[in-house]
């Protein structure tokens, strides 16, 4: 499978290559979407959480501010070559 508009946002971060087997494509899109599934729920239950807190202030305070750091994180464990790290700076 070779480099195209389609395939590239997963090609980009899964080879160097420019040509991949099928079954290797496959991989890196299985492995993509385990990624941004379990992403979409955080994103989705700190949504949640936000508009609960909307309306409650007492719940949900600013530990949400420490989830989002801790997603940072796992994101910059499972990316570490992205160029957007370069603006952040994790101190532990």
């Amino acid at each position: 499978m070779k480099r195209n508009w389609f395939n590239k946002h997963l090609l980009d971060y899964g080879t160097e290559k420019t040509e991949v087997s099928f079954f290797h494509f496959i991989k890196i899109y299985l492995l993509h979407f385990k990624l941004a599934g379990k992403e979409f729920i955080f994103l989705a239950h700190a949504s949640l959480a936000a508009l609960i807190h909307t309306f409650f202030p007492f719940w949900y305070g600013f530990e949400m501010i420490d989830w989002q750091i801790d997603m940072l994180k796992r994101l910059h464990k499972k990316l570490p070559d992205l160029e957007v790290w370069k603006r952040i700076e994790f101190k532990d």
